[in-house]
């Protein structure tokens, strides 16, 4: 009889965030070569889910209806019905993933837990009272009962130790369908010239130190460079980043612009000469990953796990700040359009080789094979 994998999220909707599109994609390869598993997929309803249906045999996906405290409606039933050999739940603080460690504990059935980054410590001081009282109530308990953990980068695996979590680590990047993510064709820009930022807009990601930086930049500088910023958020920060821009005097040359999703997100980095992620804080950086895909180079400091791209030269590392964002801007906007287009290809082949979707997903193969079939420990887990 097949292991049954049931992974459980709070939402697969085209503006969840980042864990929603790595999940599916991670799921729908292991489903491809691993076709003796049975991968399922249980999340809520939602208006436009990244996926609706999984298609091949092995997978299957189960949308569900959600009661006042966020809930999945006839959940426990159906898992009693048909129970799994492991669960898998992706994020934490959303009942669901506890539902899911409930259950999983009733049922005497192992469980592992993504954080997603929901642990480091920026992502901790935001509603810094509640997700105290949570991890009182419930949610350390969930984390220290899981038979493993899963970090995607060696940061968040520290931040995790940090808060005296001593279950096993397993460290696995998100993984990127480069299928999905094809690289930029042509000839490099001429002519005007853009610089992207494209994520959450909200405080930690470092938007209002990019705008000060740019702010300071040599107007022969950022002559023929028009700086996109592009993502949703709160409307009153929105409104916020958009009076920033009027107030510097910088709205001929930066445009705070609504989420694209899809092809458009995709044409977006084919257009940029160069990504900018200044944040503060993040677990892996999904949309650093789809940039390199594409063929883009980046700029993202060191609150983010991407000393990738000062050894593999495909962008810039920076400390978190004004003052290093404008340094790296400086050599950034002084090279040549063929200059950056070499580092764009370099990016491309460190997606290939480090975080294509196939090697991420032949990964938790083994980390399902360890704890069901106790094969030997992957050198990727931490004890």
């Amino acid at each position: 009889m097949p292991n049954i994998i049931a992974h459980i999220i709070e939402g697969i909707d085209h503006t969840a965030g980042g864990p929603s599109r790595s999940v599916t994609d991670n799921l729908l390869e292991i489903g491809r070569l691993f076709p003796k598993s049975k991968i399922d997929l249980h999340t809520s309803k939602s208006p436009n889910p990244i996926v609706s249906d999984f298609g091949p045999p092995n997978m299957e996906l189960t949308f569900y209806n959600q009661n006042i405290f966020g809930e999945f409606l006839n959940f426990s039933s159906a898992m009693r019905q048909d129970p799994p050999s492991l669960y898998h739940g992706h994020g934490i603080w959303q009942l669901p993933v506890h539902q899911m460690a409930q259950i999983a504990k009733k049922q005497g059935i192992p469980y592992i837990i993504s954080p997603h980054g929901m642990l480091n410590p920026g992502a901790l001081n935001q509603n810094y009272y509640k997700k105290r009282l949570a991890l009182r109530l419930f949610q350390s308990r969930d984390l220290k009962e899981a038979v493993c953990l899963h970090a995607t980068a060696e940061l968040e695996a520290n931040y995790i130790r940090d808060l005296g979590i001593k279950n096993p680590i397993a460290v696995i990047p998100n993984g990127i369908g480069l299928n999905s993510m094809p690289i930029k064709s042509g000839n490099p820009r001429t002519g005007s010239r853009n610089l992207l930022f494209l994520s959450r807009l909200h405080p930690y990601k470092g938007i209002e130190n990019l705008i000060e930086a740019w702010s300071v930049l040599p107007n022969k500088l950022v002559a023929n460079w028009t700086l996109k910023i592009i993502g949703n958020g709160e409307e009153s920060y929105v409104q916020k980043l958009r009076k920033l821009v009027i107030t510097r005097k910088m709205d001929n040359s930066i445009m705070v612009l609504e989420p694209l999703y899809g092809q458009d997100k995709i044409r977006a980095y084919h257009e940029a000469d160069l990504f900018v992620l200044p944040t503060y804080s993040e677990n892996f950086g999904m949309v650093i990953a789809e940039s390199l895909a594409c063929g883009t180079p980046v700029i993202t400091t060191k609150g983010a796990p991407w000393k990738d791209l000062e050894s593999h030269k495909c962008g810039w590392w920076t400390d978190i700040g004004v003052e290093p964002l404008v340094e790296a801007l400086t050599l950034a906007l002084t090279l040549s359009p063929e200059n950056l287009q070499q580092m764009g290809l370099r990016g491309r082949e460190l997606i290939e080789k480090k975080y294509s979707v196939t090697m991420v997903a032949r990964h938790f193969q083994a980390l399902y094979n360890w704890i069901l079939n106790c094969t030997e420990k992957p050198d990727f887990v931490h004890i």
